[in-house]
C-alpha cells in the first residue's frame, strides 16, 4: 500500500521501519536502495526533490543516488543531483552530471539553462553563452534563460548587448531586483551612469535590504562611479546600515569601507564612529595565513558599548552548548543590547578588554575561562558532572557571578567556598516541544538519546534491549547517540554491562560493530545520524517510550 505508513494507517513491518527511519532524519543508502523499484522510482525522485527544496541536502543526495542506482539514465535525477553539487561548490561534478543529462535529453531547455548557470558560476561566460543560446533556441520565450544569457554577455565584456536584452525583458513586463541590478551594472559599464542610477533605485525599491544592490549604490555614493551625473544615492545612515550588513556577513573590509563612507557623509554620526572602531579592532586579527580573529556580530542595534552585553557562547542546533547559546540569544536580545562574539578561534582574541559586561560559557570542573576576553564585569555559565578540582576556587575569583545549570551544581560550588553563584535552568522551548497524541502503528518503539558515553548510560539500554528483543519480537529501538568526541565515547570501555570496541570510519560503522558484538538484532535498531533540534519533536512523536538511564546530569 504506497503511502500507507506515511498516512498513519496499518502497514507492514517494513512500512513502519521506513516511517521511523524518515523521522530519524533519512534512511541509510543500503535500506533505501532495496525499496527503490521501477514502479516507485518517480515517487522516490519527487521525495528527494522535496527534501532538496527543504534544504535537507544529505537526504536529497541519497535519494537522487538511489534513483540513479535503479536507473543511471534518469535525466531528471542527474539534473537535480547536479544542482545540489553546484550548491555545495562542486562545479566540475555538476557540469559533468548535466552534460550526461543533456546527452540523454538534448531537447530539455532547462538542462542547457543549468549548464549555462554552472559555467557562469565557474567564471566561463563563453561556455555559458553557448549553453544558454541552445536553451533559448529550445525555449525562446523563457525570461529566465534570457536573463542568464544577458549575464553571460555582460561577464563576457558585451555590456551593450546585455543592456539591450535586459531592456527587452523590462519592456515585456519582467522586473526583479536582480534584473535591475544587472541592468545597472551593464549600464555603468556601457557609459550610462544616469541610467544605472535609475536602475539601481528600482532594484532597491523592490528589495531595500539587497546586499549587492546596496553595495553597488554605495560605490556610486562614494563618488567613484557616476558622481558627475547627479547626487549620491545613500545618506550616512544608509551607509551605516550597509556596514552593519557587511559585518553580519563577516565582510570586515566591506564593513570598514561603508562605515568610513558614512563618516565622510556625516562626521558626527556616532553609531558609525563606534562601528568603525570595533571593525578596526577586530581586523587586527588577520594572521599570516590570512585567517581573521573572532569578531563581534551585532544581534541588535546598539549605541553605547558600555551598556551592551557582550555575549560569548557558541551556536548550534544539535549539541548542548550550541542550543543553550541559541536559547539565551533569543531571550536576551529583545531585552538588552546584545553583541554576539564569533566562535571561530577564541584563543586568538585573548587579552582583549571589552567596555561592557561579558556573559560567557565556562569550563566544567576547573571553571576555566574558555574565551579569554574580559569585560567590565564578568558573568560565567557552567555545567559539570564531576567533582570540582583544586583549580576551580582560584579560577572562580575571575568571575563576578557564576551561573550553574542545576541546583546540585550550585550547591557543589557553595560547598567549595564559591558563594557568588546562582542557578540558571535551561527550561523547555514550548514553541517546539509540546504534548502530542499517542503514536499510531504497529510495534512498540523505544527512544534513547544523548551522546554515546558511560555517563549517559546507553550501555544499560543495550543490555536491556538484548534481553527484551527475544521476548518481544515487535520491539524497535531508536538510538540518537551520535558522539563527536572519541575520548568521551571511549569511556564505554569501563562498562561492566556491554563489550566495547570502537571500530570503523563512520558513525554508522562504529555503532554497527558495537551492536553486533553485543548480540543486538540490527534490523530492529535505527541508529540516527545528526538530527537537528527542529526535527526532534517528529522523532519523539514516532516513539512510545523514552529511556534516560543517565548516571549523572549537571544541567537537568
Amino acid at each position: 500500500m504506497p503511502g500507507c505508513a506515511a498516512n498513519g494507517c496499518p502497514g507492514t513491518r517494513q512500512d513502519e521501519r521506513r516511517t521511523w527511519m524518515a523521522a530519524a532524519g533519512g534512511e541509510g543508502s543500503e535500506v533505501d536502495r532495496s525499496v527503490v523499484t521501477p514502479g516507485n522510482r518517480r515517487q522516490k525522485l519527487e521525495e528527494a526533490i522535496a527534501r532538496h527544496r527543504a534544504g535537507r541536502l544529505e537526504e536529497a543526495r541519497r535519494g537522487y543516488r538511489e534513483v540513479l542506482h535503479q536507473d543511471p539514465g534518469d535525466p531528471v535525477a542527474l539534473q537535480f543531483l547536479a544542482l545540489l553539487r553546484q550548491q555545495e561548490g562542486a562545479l566540475g561534478e555538476a557540469a559533468a552530471l548535466l552534460g550526461r543529462a543533456a546527452e540523454l535529453a538534448p531537447q530539455e531547455a532547462g538542462i542547457h539553462l543549468d549548464l549555462g548557470r554552472v559555467a557562469l558560476a565557474g567564471g566561463d561566460p563563453q561556455s555559458a553563452r553557448r549553453h544558454l543560446e541552445e536553451a533559448r533556441r529550445l525555449d525562446p520565450r523563457s525570461p529566465e534563460i534570457r536573463y542568464h544569457l544577458a549575464s553571460a554577455l555582460f561577464q563576457g565584456g558585451q555590456a551593450v548587448e546585455a543592456v539591450e536584452m535586459l531592456r527587452t525583458l523590462v519592456e515585456a513586463g519582467q522586473g526583479g531586483a536582480a534584473l535591475f541590478r544587472l541592468l545597472a551594472e551593464a549600464l555603468l559599464e556601457s557609459g550610462d551612469p544616469a541610467g544605472a542610477r535609475e536602475a539601481i533605485e528600482r532594484a532597491l525599491a523592490i528589495e531595500p535590504e539587497d546586499p549587492r544592490g546596496l553595495e553597488l549604490a554605495a560605490r556610486m555614493a562614494a563618488g567613484k562611479i557616476g558622481r558627475e551625473s547627479g547626487p549620491v544615492l545613500l545618506d550616512a545612515s544608509e551607509l551605516n546600515r550597509l556596514g552593519n550588513q557587511r559585518l553580519a556577513e563577516d565582510d570586515l573590509a566591506g564593513a570598514e569601507a561603508a562605515f568610513r563612507q558614512a563618516l565622510d557623509a556625516n562626521p558626527s554620526l556616532s553609531d558609525a564612529r563606534i562601528n568603525l572602531s570595533l571593525v578596526r579592532l577586530f581586523r587586527l586579527g588577520e594572521t599570516e595565513r590570512g585567517r581573521e580573529w573572532p569578531r563581534v556580530r551585532p544581534a541588535a542595534p546598539f549605541a553605547d558599548p558600555q551598556r551592551t552585553l557582550w555575549f560569548a557562547f557558541p551556536s548550534g542546533t544539535n549539541y548542548g552548548w550550541g542550543l543553550c547559546g541559541n536559547h539565551l540569544r533569543r531571550h536576551l536580545s529583545p531585552r538588552v543590547p546584545l553583541f554576539d562574539l564569533a566562535y571561530d578561534d577564541w584563543e586568538a582574541n585573548g587579552g582583549k578588554h571589552l567596555p561592557g559586561p561579558l556573559f560567557a560559557c565556562m569550563g566544567a570542573e576547573n571553571l576555566e575561562t574558555i574565551f579569554p576576553v574580559r569585560g567590565a564585569r564578568n558573568i560565567g555559565y557552567t555545567f559539570f558532572e564531576r567533582d570540582l578540582t583544586p583549580l576551580a576556587r582560584e579560577n572562580a575569583r575571575r568571575w563576578d557571578l557564576i551561573l550553574a545549570g542545576s541546583n546540585w551544581a550550585t550547591e557543589q560550588l557553595a560547598a567549595h567556598g564559591i558563594e557568588h553563584a546562582a542557578t540558571l535552568l535551561q527550561g523547555v522551548d514550548h514553541l517546539l516541544f509540546s504534548p502530542r497524541p499517542p503514536r499510531q502503528g504497529a510495534g512498540f518503539v523505544l527512544f534513547s538519546g544523548g551522546k554515546f558515553e558511560l555517563r549517559k548510560g546507553q550501555d544499560l539500554v543495550i543490555a536491556a534491549f538484548r534481553a527484551l528483543q527475544e521476548k518481544f519480537p515487535d520491539l524497535v529501538l531508536i538510538a540518537h547517540w551520535i558522539n563527536f568526541w572519541p575520548a568521551s565515547m571511549d569511556t564505554m570501555a569501563a562498562s561492566p554491562h556491554i563489550r566495547y570496541e570502537r571500530r570503523g570510519e563512520t558513525w554508522q560503522e562504529q555503532m554497527a560493530h558495537i551492536l553486533d558484538i553485543n548480540g543486538i538484532d540490527r534490523s530492529r535498531v535505527v541508529v540516527c545520524d545528526v538530527v537537528e533540534q527542529r526535527d526532534l519533536p517528529a522523532l519523539y512523536a514516532n516513539t512510545d517510550l523514552g529511556l534516560f538511564p543517565n548516571r549523572c546530569e549537571g544541567g537537568t
